[in-house]
């Protein structure tokens, strides 16, 4: 008998989600039972016409690592409540536990992980300088850059990387992770 599952042995073991609903499945389930919207009229972009956002509220309240604060962004402060929501964060170290670091892989779908960041950079600083050394392309908006930072929190050592297809980035890391899976790989 191997460790490698067959195609019928996989399956989705623990789930969570954050969004402007909220954090966790119970708000979302609620919010969607009593057809609630977490969209809400936008006040922060100085725009000449209404705007309607669905932001998640209260990330800067998080507890972010100290010794990952060179991730620190909006981006990453939403994989950090995915984890503390449901119990994910229990879920990913047991299973690290359950097969060992290596076998465990990140697979992230974004549009456009941290670019709020580099916009706000690009609004600050003078044509003609150079980036702040504060800003780290790496770590803030790279297309690798959540994956990279929930692989160093969780001491994931299998393999680590994101998919940017538009809409369809979440659905499609779903697929690879499953084939990732099925490969032995994780």
């Amino acid at each position: 008998m191997t460790n490698t599952p067959g195609a019928s042995d996989i399956g989705i073991s623990h789930s969570t989600l954050v969004s402007c609903l909220g954090r966790g499945r119970t708000p979302h389930v609620t919010a969607l039972r009593d057809g609630t919207s977490g969209l809400r009229e936008d006040h922060h972009l100085d725009l000449p016409f209404s705007c309607f956002l669905g932001e998640v509220d209260d990330l800067t309240a998080l507890c972010f690592p100290v010794e990952l604060s060179a991730y620190d962004n909006r981006a990453n402060r939403l994989a950090l409540a995915a984890l503390e929501s449901d119990g994910f964060f229990q879920a990913a170290l047991a299973t690290r536990e359950n097969w060992g670091a290596t076998r465990c892989g990140i697979v992230v779908g974004t549009s456009t992980a941290g670019v709020e960041m580099l916009e706000r950079v690009y609004r600050a600083r003078n044509d003609d300088a150079p980036m702040p050394e504060s800003y780290s392309m790496r770590h803030h908006d790279s297309q690798q850059a959540v994956a990279a930072f929930l692989q160093d929190y969780l001491d994931f050592q299998g393999p680590s990387y994101s998919i940017s297809t538009a809409c369809s980035s979440s659905a499609k890391a779903l697929v690879d992770a499953y084939q990732l899976i099925e490969a032995g790989l994780c």
